[in-house]
């Protein structure tokens, strides 16, 4: 149990694909309530699949 509740903290505070007050809200979860704050956020928290994070907007390209 608390080799995941290891994994879920470092996974939530590394996590880029949430925003900043959403990521400090995990965080806290996972460290007050411990198992409780866990289970949520590896089913609900965590991103799905391995989705590119872009930094930029990308802009089409135009044609000359």
């Amino acid at each position: 149990m608390t080799v995941f509740w290891i994994w879920m903290l470092v996974d939530a505070i590394q996590n880029k694909g949430v925003g900043d007050g959403e990521k400090v809200g995990w965080v806290l979860s996972i460290v007050f309530f411990h198992l409780i704050g866990s289970l949520p956020y590896f089913f609900i928290g965590r991103p799905k699949g391995r989705q590119p994070v872009l930094s930029q907007p990308v802009r089409p390209v135009s044609m000359p």
